[in-house]
């Protein structure tokens, strides 16, 4: 903006992504909020989700609607979220947890199940988000360097049938090694 380039060749531009986030949100999830309130404390949810910061009053609070089960797909609210502590407090009550992470963070040392994800190169990939902060118009889409037959997603993680014991204080290694105590 100070040489006067902006928006101009050479410059800073607006890229007109391939999909426009944003309509695509609103179409996809809507553009809702309080449709229903937290057990707890009442908090109005905003797009289907409630603030993390409620996450640990109702897996501690007890009655009808607690929550006593939860799934951690790449992430570690443990570490990231306010009141950690106390969420890794809450998390080690519940009466199951299950992590889909490459890592044993601070959130999959409370899991019953830890799972690896499915590798980079065994998904495809269009990056929605970070296309429509590009410097120019681009639309690239990265397909899998595995065979079909051979890809898996993360959402076909093994079930506990499948895996070599029944217990489920087993966790599965990040490496698919087999499983460990």
């Amino acid at each position: 903006m100070v040489t006067g380039h902006f928006d101009s060749a050479g410059g800073a531009m607006f890229p007109e992504a391939a999909a426009d986030i944003g309509p695509l949100a609103r179409l996809l999830v809507g553009n809702q909020y309080d449709r229903w309130r937290s057990r707890v404390r009442g908090l109005p949810e905003f797009l289907g989700s409630l603030p993390s910061a409620v996450r640990s009053e109702e897996m501690e609070t007890p009655g009808d609607g607690r929550i006593r089960a939860f799934v951690c797909l790449a992430g570690n609210p443990v570490l990231s979220t306010p009141n950690g502590a106390r969420l890794a407090r809450a998390l080690a009550r519940l009466d199951f947890v299950v992590a889909i992470d490459p890592y044993l963070n601070e959130t999959a040392q409370h899991a019953h199940l830890v799972l690896p994800p499915a590798h980079l190169f065994e998904t495809g990939n269009y990056d929605l988000i970070l296309l429509g902060l590009a410097v120019r118009n681009i639309a690239r889409y990265t397909a899998t360097a595995t065979p079909w037959r051979t890809r898996r997603c993360a959402w076909r993680a093994p079930s506990p049938a499948q895996t070599p014991t029944s217990s489920p204080t087993r966790r599965w290694s990040s490496r698919c090694s087999g499983p460990r105590s």
